[in-house]
């Protein structure tokens, strides 16, 4: 029950701060923080993919220098409600944040074995302030960290299960060893 209240404790002190943060964003000024520099590209493709216009940054050139599926949720923000299209990405910031936050909790607690110790890992990512500002700023940073956290989580998953013969990866890797340790 305590790794639960705090978990509850770290989810919501976090949403505070990004709430906090939400509010004082300047959606006109994507120079300055929570917003990030190359946010505006994210920002303007998102209109133009919800207005029609495919995947733009201006009313003439196509563009490929995007993370397609950061670029297609920004969109998604902007269909929802095209006047608030930035506080809808940094709400789905902040959602694909909650998200890792679960993810480092899971695979913290398959390492160590210990749910304390998962539960204060998780809080500390995210309470950091690059963490907070990573999931407001428009950009696709915390989209590549929930994905890269998600295949560490699968690969957990894959060395710990065991096999049609009964024998896991790690057995396996450890047979591995010790044979090519007898070369």
């Amino acid at each position: 029950m305590l790794s639960i209240g705090l978990i509850v404790a770290a989810l919501v002190v976090g949403i505070g701060l990004r709430l906090d943060g939400m509010a004082r964003t300047i959606p006109t000024r994507t120079y300055e923080r929570p917003l990030g520099d190359d946010s505006f590209y994210y920002f303007a493709l998102g209109r133009n993919l919800a207005s029609g216009n495919g995947f733009r940054v201006d009313a003439i050139h196509p563009t490929t220098g995007f993370q397609p599926l950061w670029g297609v949720l920004v969109a998604l923000a902007y269909l929802i409600d095209p006047a608030h299209g930035i506080q809808g990405t940094q709400v789905l910031g902040i959602l694909t944040g909650i998200i890792a936050f679960g993810l480092i909790f899971v695979l913290t607690r398959r390492l160590t074995g210990n749910p304390l110790f998962a539960v204060i890992s998780a809080a500390l990512w995210w309470l950091l302030p690059s963490t907070v500002t990573a999931t407001l700023s428009g950009m696709e940073t915390i989209l590549a960290t929930t994905a890269a956290l998600a295949v560490f989580v699968a690969l957990d998953h894959v060395y710990r299960t065991p096999t049609i013969r009964g024998d896991s990866a790690r057995r396996r890797a450890r047979q591995w060893r010790c044979w090519r340790g007898s070369i």
